[in-house]
């Protein structure tokens, strides 16, 4: 054979063995990678799910301790629960800490609800001056129309910027080489999260403050800011005894308007009432409507950057009354009038207070990690756990999820803005909290079996649909009933997922 064609052959056949292992190569990563997004898709849902367990889990503990809040007790919860055990893994579910004190619960009548402040609330925090204090309650009343739905809606204000809102973004990333090498995704959210004081408005602003317009023993509380009828006159003699109804009819027949609640304080005032009676007449008594009272401020559980938004409240009241809070008698914590039980404010001034304070706290906001770790050692994480953020509502007769969001990525969207010059308002999408209600609709139209990805079309975690008895109290609580204009101006309670 010609030695030239020969070494031609030879070649011919290394081109095609050679081209036959690249394409045997390519599909074996094509293979592998497409194994790698499957088994990284399946651990993504299995942390999913079992974020959804844990919060189910916490919000009937939770709920079951309803007692201890009419008692102003705060709350407890476990920081770890175990959902499963199976082929040498455990779901797991880790929550993190919340609050300035380390604490897995943050009460979220603990801060000042944006829809009730005041520019002077708002400056008295210490956080904001006064142009940016005018322009987040002008931002409320004409861009949302009285009312913020999420927090994070604040970042829409012109002149709230992401550190002012979230704190240093450097102590949020918590990206240097030590940590990187150091340190996982869930230990460098404690790192942020865990910090011993507030560090940006999300930690002092909320719009989750609601509790159930309740006495301490559990029966509604007795609105005085109605026209006088026998049906009030017995409900008052039934609460204080024979007397209390003919004697709520003078001072209303004198021309006494309850107004609010400061003319509830007046009145005991002006008959000098002796402090001790004053915890059940308030906690008895009120000048709202509605089944839920909105924005008002836990005496027990707030900084005191919070307290000293309240009128009259002064910085120096403000720190004094969380140190004295902490050794505070059982029975005092469950009324608000401690603070002038502990000579702290005058029983004039509280006037000031009154229809603005609380001693419970029936929103709790948590953050969670959730996955598969090694059943051999739990510090080992199988897949990329998922981080979640959530509230949870015991506001109502059944548990629920007034929010639901996953962070697992903040620390590198902090990243990102860090290194961000300027991003046009319209490359972001839709916030979620306006794809929520979207979500909310399309599910309602498809029916409470509805899978609401299909319903709506759209990519992301599937949510539990809205069951019937939600979509009538809510209904009822928008419209008001019987045709009347809807109780707290027209503030709902919001909130869709409940423990199955």
């Amino acid at each position: 054979m010609n030695p030239t064609r020969h070494g031609f052959a030879i070649l011919v056949v290394l081109v095609i063995i050679t081209s036959a292992l690249l394409i045997a190569t390519s599909l074996i990563f094509v293979a592998q990678t497409e194994a790698a997004g499957r088994a990284g898709s399946a651990q993504s849902a299995q942390a999913r799910a079992i974020a959804w367990s844990g919060l189910q889990i916490a919000m009937l503990r939770l709920n079951a301790r309803r007692d201890e809040i009419f008692e102003g007790n705060r709350l407890e919860l476990d920081d770890r629960f175990e959902i499963y055990t199976a082929d040498g893994r455990r779901g797991v579910v880790r929550f993190l800490a919340v609050t300035p004190d380390g604490e897995v619960l943050a009460p979220e009548a603990g801060k000042l609800d944006l829809n009730i402040a005041t520019p002077e609330m708002l400056i008295g925090t210490g956080w904001v001056e006064p142009d940016l204090a005018d322009s987040i309650i002008n931002y409320r009343d004409q861009e949302l129309a009285g009312q913020f739905r999420a927090i994070e809606e604040l970042l829409h204000v012109p002149g709230v910027s992401i550190e002012a809102f979230y704190g240093e973004l450097e102590e949020l990333t918590q990206l240097t080489d030590e940590l990187r090498d150091d340190q996982d995704i869930i230990e460098r959210m404690q790192a942020r999260f865990g910090s011993t004081e507030p560090r940006g408005l999300f930690d002092l602003l909320t719009v989750d403050s609601v509790e159930p317009a309740l006495q301490r023993d559990g029966r509604r509380r007795i609105n005085l800011n109605v026209s006088w009828s026998e049906a009030l006159g017995a409900r008052l003699d039934e609460r204080f005894g024979s007397g209390a109804g003919a004697l709520v009819q003078q001072i209303l027949d004198g021309g006494t308007e309850f107004e609010d609640d400061r003319v509830i304080v007046e009145v005991l005032n002006q008959f000098e009432v002796d402090l001790e009676d004053w915890a059940d007449i308030l906690d008895a008594l009120t000048t709202e409507s509605g089944e839920f009272h909105f924005g008002r401020i836990d005496l027990n559980a707030a900084p005191a950057d919070v307290l000293a938004a309240l009128d009259g409240i002064e910085p120096d009241q403000a720190a004094q009354m969380v140190r004295v809070r902490e050794g505070l008698a059982a029975e005092s914590r469950g009324s608000i009038v401690w603070p002038v039980e502990e000579g702290i404010v005058s029983r004039e001034a509280f006037g000031e207070l009154a229809g603005r304070v609380t001693t419970r706290s029936w929103r709790y906001r948590v953050r969670l990690a959730a996955g598969e770790v090694d059943a051999e050692d739990e510090d080992v994480w199988i897949g990329r756990p998922r981080v979640y953020e959530a509230v949870i509502d015991l506001a109502g007769t059944t548990p629920r999820l007034a929010s639901l969001r996953e962070i697992t990525m903040l620390p590198i969207a902090a990243t990102l803005a860090l290194s961000a010059e300027w991003i046009e308002d319209d490359e972001f999408d839709e916030p979620w909290w306006e794809e929520d209600e979207a979500l909310d609709e399309a599910i309602n139209e498809a029916g409470p079996d509805a899978d609401p990805d299909a319903a709506l079309e759209m990519e992301g975690d599937p949510l539990p649909p809205m069951d019937d008895e939600t979509v009538e109290e809510e209904t009822m609580m928008e419209e008001g009933a019987g045709g009347e204009s809807p109780p707290n101006g027209g503030r709902t309670r919001p909130g869709r997922w409940r423990p199955r």
